[in-house]
Parts: C-alpha cells; structure tokens; sequence
C-alpha cells in the first residue's frame, strides 16, 4: 500500500511540487524546464488549466529569488550551483515569457515574486 497526502487546499500542494523541483536531486534543469513549460495551457487565459493551476508557476517563480537561495541550499543539501542552476533555468523561460504576447496581468503575477 502506497502512502498519500492529502492537502487542505490545492495551493499547498502547488507550493510543495514547486519546492519539490527546486530542491530534489533527481530533477535536472531540462525536466525542470518542461515542468514550467510556457508553452503549457496555463500560460493562455482561455484555455483550460493543466493539471497545476496559476499559483504553482508562481510559486515555481518566487523559490527562482536570489532570496530564497540560502534557504533552498539548506533544505536541498545540496551546492550552491546546483540550486543556482535550477534558479536560472526558471529566470531563462521568465525572460522568454517576457517577450511573448501573453497578456499583461500573467507577466505580473510571475514578476511579483
């Protein structure tokens, strides 16, 4: 019998896929990468919601911080450049958002983290 979790609110579980990728050793930048796809339906407001909802990618984006690196380290158990990397890669498919044709108010909930 596996083990499961059950979550108050879908947020909670976004927020741990989230700190998930960014802190697992066996999630490389590419997979991490077509996790926050900007090619996904989340990124087109009337298309319907992938599997995660907006505040996944959100979150994905607030943990890519240089704020947050010190506590991703820590957590992580892992070296600066591995977490580093996997910051980077979010803020490279940011910067690609940036200059697509999305709809403004999807640009600033990303860039408010």
């Amino acid at each position: 019998q596996e083990t499961g979790y059950a979550f108050v609110h879908l947020s909670l579980q976004e927020f741990f896929a989230a700190l998930y990728l960014m802190i697992s050793k066996s999630v490389n930048c590419s997979s991490l990468k077509s996790n926050f796809s900007l090619k996904s339906k989340w990124t087109f407001k009337s298309e319907t919601r992938t599997w995660f909802t907006d505040s996944f990618h959100i979150f994905l984006s607030g943990l890519s911080s240089k704020e947050c690196r010190k506590f991703l380290i820590q957590l992580a158990e892992q070296s600066e450049a591995c977490v580093t990397s996997k910051q980077e890669t979010v803020l490279q498919s940011l910067n690609k958002l940036a200059a697509t044709d999305l709809t403004g108010p999807k640009i600033i909930e990303l860039c408010h983290c």
